[in-house]
Order: structure tokens, then C-alpha cells, then sequence
């Protein structure tokens, strides 16, 4: 019976052969990581910064390629390029359908973040063979790549709900008792902001129909598809406008809607 040896535990040395083959292999890897990495994040700030408009996050994706370059300046450049042999590397043939299509801009940066993030994993795990006081750093990157991303698709995300939207109103959350009612105007449409003893909020929607169909035919409309809506006439007594009679009701949420013409101002 012959007795072999157990495999190698992952702190045993290799043979000196073994350790030639596997740093330059190494060195290979993490060599082409790193330019998947910085690629990726140079697209996402391009992203952020031509699509986003954003310039504190172009701003992290431009510190976050700096700081994964210094972080692999113990490598010296000369050994990760004598190590490169593009011309041999059989992934470079290797590809999926789905790396051929974008769907958007989103999907751009979406994808691109994907590959800093994989690339970045990789680089930890292989640059332990030969400079392990690197790894740390290269994590600490891996996990801010992971928090710049999120920022930048909750931006994107954010960015696209408010795209269509005419007026933006910003509520501070102060109290507001002694100040009188403000409109704030945008062409034919308002917003009127009244003080309130309550939590700051909106509990009244003014929409403008055109074209209006008068307050009677418009009652008689909501009354019939929205019987629960406690649809009524109302008349502003104080309103200088042609169009003074409007309909008011309420939403499922008890918020209060009124409709009229798109001349009726308070």
C-alpha cells in the first residue's frame, strides 16, 4: 500500500515551481481585473456626470478609481504588464448574448457596476498570494463600490419619478400657524400653502379641467361613478375669476379633491 500525501492545507507553501506559476497567474488575474474595474467606474462616471448631472457622485466614482490605483501601487506595473498575454487569454473569446445589449442608460451604468464590483472581489482574493496588506484596502473599495451604487441608482430612480413633473414643492416640516395662504405659481397651474396646527402635509388637490363641462354636468358625472365620494357644488364666494363654482370630493384617503375649470384661481 502506498501513502499519499493529503492535500495541501491553503496555508501550506507551495513548491517553488508551483509559487513561480501561481504568481504570475496572480499577477495575470488581478492585472485584468483591474482594468475591468477602473473601466467600469469610468462609466458610471461618465454616467453620473453626462446623465445624471450629479457632480458629488461623479465626483466619489473618479476618488474611488483613484484610490483602487493607489491601492495596487505596491504592484509594480512593470511585473502586472510582464504578466499580461491578452493575445493568449482564452476568456477574451468567451461572451454571453446579454453582454451585447443595453436597454438604457440605467442599464449601462446598472451592468458597468456590476463588473467594478466582481472585478474589485477578485483583486482581493488573488492579491493575498502576493501582497496581503493590500486586501484589506481592496475590500474597504469593494464596499464602497457597493454604497456609490446604490446612490446612484436610487438618483437615477428619483431622477426619472420627478422628470415629468411642472412644480416641485419642498415642505421644511416648521411650524407655519402665523403665515397666511401663498400661492406659488407655475404658468396655469398653483399651489397654495396655508399655516395649520397639524403635521405638515397636503390635504387638498385642485385639478383644472379642459375643458370644463360646468360645475352641474361635472357633479352629476362624479356622482354617478363615485357614489361614496360625498361629491358636492361649491361656490367661492371670494374669487375674482369668471369660472367661481367648482366640485369637491373625497379620495379613498379622505383627502380633499376639487375640480374645475382651469381659470378657476382662489
Amino acid at each position: 500500500m502506498i501513502d499519499r500525501d493529503p492535500d495541501p492545507k491553503p496555508d501550506e507553501p507551495a513548491t517553488s515551481a508551483n509559487s513561480a506559476a501561481d504568481r504570475l497567474a496572480a499577477l495575470r488575474i488581478i492585472d485584468a481585473n483591474f482594468n475591468r474595474a477602473a473601466e467600469g467606474l469610468r462609466v458610471v462616471e461618465e454616467h453620473c456626470r453626462f446623465a445624471l448631472n450629479d457632480r458629488h457622485l461623479t465626483e466619489r466614482c473618479k476618488q474611488l478609481r483613484h484610490e483602487l490605483t493607489s491601492a495596487l501601487a505596491a504592484l509594480p506595473k512593470t511585473h502586472l504588464h510582464a504578466a499580461r498575454e491578452t493575445q493568449s487569454d482564452v476568456g477574451t473569446s468567451v461572451s454571453t448574448s446579454a453582454e451585447g445589449t443595453r436597454k438604457s442608460l440605467a442599464h449601462v451604468a446598472a451592468a458597468s457596476w456590476q463588473r467594478v464590483e466582481q472585478a474589485l472581489r477578485a483583486i482581493e482574493e488573488y492579491v493575498k498570494l502576493l501582497s496581503p496588506a493590500i486586501a484589506p484596502r481592496i475590500e474597504n473599495l469593494r464596499y464602497q463600490s457597493y454604497t456609490l451604487a446604490k446612490a446612484c441608482t436610487i438618483t437615477a430612480a428619483s431622477r426619472d419619478q420627478l422628470a415629468s413633473a411642472r412644480l416641485y414643492v419642498l415642505l421644511d416640516g416648521r411650524s407655519s400657524e402665523q403665515i397666511g395662504p401663498v400661492d406659488l405659481l407655475t404658468g396655469d397651474s398653483f399651489v397654495t400653502v396655508v399655516g395649520g396646527r397639524g403635521a405638515p402635509g397636503i390635504d387638498h388637490f385642485a385639478i383644472g379641467l379642459d375643458p370644463w363641462p360646468g360645475a352641474d354636468r361635472a357633479l352629476a358625472e362624479v356622482q354617478k361613478r363615485f357614489p361614496k365620494s360625498e361629491a358636492r357644488a361649491n361656490q367661492n364666494q371670494i374669487s375674482k375669476a369668471r369660472e367661481t363654482r367648482s366640485v369637491m370630493l373625497k379620495d379613498p384617503n379622505g383627502i380633499s379633491v376639487q375640480l374645475g375649470s382651469v381659470k378657476y384661481q382662489i
